[in-house]
């Protein structure tokens, strides 16, 4: 059930993450465009490398993280059920890192979402400084608001940045989707890493 809502809380962020890690993505424009190319091709390594360094480490090193790394210790049934999940063997999901994880499980779960993904929607609704707020509006008409960081000249996901937004609008927008990002685990999360 925790697996499921990782997967959902990371189908969601993941929607305006940028992409292609070996070039710069120089407006949240180029990021998204890149995204959509990597995720339609099943390319998680290339999604992972797109979140800002915060949110992959909060990812690795934070509760989900350790949530992720507690199941693949499971029992018997878990472990194969997870492995089965990945797109792994059982034995592979054992010399897995947790990072190598969500590589996997970004790369199966947006798999399964290629039209999806194809048929959403992106906009910046404004930029300030290093930070980029945008929404994305999928094909059955779900929105979500994003924040992208421009770290080391390229335009990346915020997870930090993107929930303090959701928090901040609450009481207005449809809370859909908030229920899997609720694991507030966030020692010392005010460091956005949005001052670079």
């Amino acid at each position: 059930m925790r697996r499921h809502c990782l997967a959902v809380f990371l189908l969601g962020m993941v929607l305006s993450v940028p992409v292609l890690a070996e070039e710069k993505q120089k407006t949240p424009e180029e990021a998204w465009d890149g995204f959509k190319k990597a995720a339609v091709a099943g390319d998680g390594k290339a999604m992972w490398g797109f979140f800002s360094n915060s949110t992959r480490k909060k990812l690795v090193d934070g509760e989900q993280g350790k949530a992720m790394d507690a199941m693949r210790q499971g029992t018997e049934e878990q472990v194969a059920e997870m492995a089965k999940h990945l797109g792994v063997t059982v034995e592979e999901l054992k010399k897995l890192t947790v990072e190598e994880m969500y590589i996997h499980l970004l790369a199966t779960e947006l798999a399964a979402d290629k039209e999806k993904i194809e048929k959403t929607e992106f906009k910046v609704e404004k930029i300030e400084e290093n930070k980029a707020l945008c929404n994305t509006k999928d094909g059955e008409g779900k929105k979500e608001k994003v924040v992208l960081v421009k770290e080391d000249g390229t335009w990346r996901m915020d997870m930090e940045a993107t929930d303090e937004l959701k928090k901040a609008d609450e009481g207005g927008d449809e809370g859909e989707g908030d229920e899997g990002e609720g694991d507030e685990g966030d020692e010392g999360g005010k460091d956005e890493g949005s001052g670079k």
